[in-house]
């Protein structure tokens, strides 16, 4: 299925659990997130929790 995930490129919008499952489900080595000026605050916000989990 999703073996060997390098780069996993995600848009982001207001909600933020669509990024957040797939990213610890999936485990890549490297996220990108593409966002707006509208929705850095949410980027903020996940990185934060990304940290936190990985």
């Amino acid at each position: 299925m999703l073996q060997n995930i390098e780069t996993l490129h995600c848009l982001i919008g207001e909600q933020q659990i669509s990024n957040f499952i797939p990213i610890l489900h999936i485990n890549p080595e490297q996220v990108v997130l593409w966002y707006t000026d509208r929705t850095n605050k949410r980027v903020e916000s996940l990185e934060k929790v990304l940290k936190e989990k990985i």
